[in-house]
């Protein structure tokens, strides 16, 4: 099962989170324009860590210090 969240952050628009394949993939919305507009995909991250990335107050920070260092980047789309 797929859930999608609009996200309140300078950096990113939304988030989807795919259940099924633990497939974050993060909507981001800031400049550089290296990733404005792009769609990152990050593996393996389980639930429990999606759920305090929906409560965090600073999606930007918990994201480059919880998700980006320790999970598998599968691209962008």
């Amino acid at each position: 099962m797929k859930s999608t969240s609009q996200v309140s952050s300078w950096a990113m628009e939304s988030f989807t989170y795919d259940e099924k394949t633990k497939v974050l993939a993060i909507q981001m919305v800031f400049n550089p324009p290296k990733n404005h507009g792009e769609t990152l995909l990050y593996g393996n991250v389980p639930r429990h860590l999606v759920r305090e990335f929906e409560k965090a107050e600073s999606k930007g920070a918990f994201f480059n210090i919880r998700i980006r260092p320790e999970y598998p980047y599968l691209g962008n789309k």
